[in-house]
């Protein structure tokens, strides 16, 4: 079940994918208008269908992200892991915000969200300091219990559905659509990190299968949650809301009503997938530092995102800048640095096989 020798098993690879994608995309999926309905449905079963063979070349590319510095150069190799690790940095900043805001507004009303960000960055960034086997098996362990939480939620929630809502006819232009399948691309962007996470992986060719099913499970997930929403609140009833699977879940009753709080449940185990997602933003930079032997920065970096995260808060910035770096810096040059990364391999092989 479990694997030894700093490397995780594939069955761990499966629940740490599913651990770090579900709980985030349940709460910022929903939220997005692009993304409603029918039309969201189709556009992240699309995003799946390209990372079927995204995942093959993931697995043929690991060796430039396992040692960057040997296929891109000392300088590149490190503009190289430094660039992931911007993306990690703004992405743990949006994380901590949505933590600080799904707490005080669920779980301690008028709790300081300052405080929620600061405890909050200092638990993750301990809990990623305890060794790669030890998070594989913290997954292990919580993952079965997560998605029955999740998953009963969501069946429960059936309840609440209209038929006379669902509708499946979406009247949408060209660039609507192609809008659309963008902005689902860029939540996925998190799948370019897999060609770091395989050196840590037993058999990391073999590895295709756990990533595969995985973000089937994770899709499928949030797919079946738009549906839930759309025959709740109708074709445009929720694009208003901030969190509208909570809202939904708030009105979720057991059979008996003997617990007056349901939705507790559901908040619980969503906000524990997005602190583990946080955790995973300080293993991997230590990881990616690690790759270019810059390891003794993680701290450093770690205490600047939680700082960034903490005056973030403090002005007011809106998380929705989050959006907009991953649409206009990050979208498009990820697929650039990755297909940067499979040629530099290719020449290397080259150069290897003519010496």
């Amino acid at each position: 079940m479990f694997a030894d020798n700093r490397t995780i098993s594939h069955r761990q690879l499966f629940r740490q994918i599913v651990l770090c994608f579900t709980g985030v995309l349940l709460v910022v999926v929903p939220a997005l208008s692009g993304l409603s309905g029918a039309r969201g449905v189709l556009c992240l079963f699309f995003m799946y269908g390209l990372f079927i063979p995204g995942s093959i070349f993931f697995v043929r590319i690991r060796a430039c992200y396992e040692r960057p510095e040997k296929y891109l150069g000392k300088f590149w190799g490190r503009i190289f892991c430094l660039f992931y690790i911007s993306y990690l940095f703004f992405t743990g900043i949006f994380l901590l915000l949505l933590i600080s805001r799904i707490a005080e507004r669920y779980f301690i009303e008028g709790s300081e969200p300052i405080l929620i960000i600061l405890l909050s960055g200092a638990v993750c960034y301990m809990g990623c300091h305890q060794g790669l086997e030890r998070r594989g098996r913290m997954g292990e362990a919580v993952f079965s219990l997560l998605l029955f939480l999740i998953g009963l939620m969501l069946l429960l929630a059936i309840g609440k559905m209209n038929p006379g809502y669902l509708s499946f006819h979406e009247k949408t232009t060209w660039n609507g659509w192609m809008g659309s399948i963008y902005e689902a691309f860029c939540l996925y962007l998190p799948v370019f990190f897999l060609p770091f996470t395989l050196a840590n992986v037993e058999r990391p060719g073999r590895g295709g299968k756990a990533m595969n099913l995985a973000v089937l499970l994770v899709t499928s997930l949030v797919s079946f949650s738009l549906i839930l929403l759309q025959g709740a609140f109708g074709k445009n009833g929720y694009e208003q809301k901030k969190y509208p699977l909570f809202d939904l879940m708030a009105g979720v009753k057991l059979p008996g009503d003997f617990l007056e709080r349901v939705d507790i449940f559901w908040i619980g185990a969503v906000l524990f997938c997005i602190l583990y997602a946080m955790g995973s933003i300080f293993f991997y930079c230590h990881t990616v530092l690690e790759k270019c032997h810059m390891e003794s920065w993680a701290l450093w970096i770690a205490i600047a995102l939680v700082t960034a995260a903490a005056a973030t808060e403090k002005m007011g910035i809106s998380p929705e800048i989050y959006g907009k770096l991953l649409a206009y810096v990050y979208g498009p040059l990820f697929p650039v640095s990755g297909a940067v990364a499979g040629m530099a391999l290719k020449r290397k092989r080259k150069e290897g096989g003519t010496q």
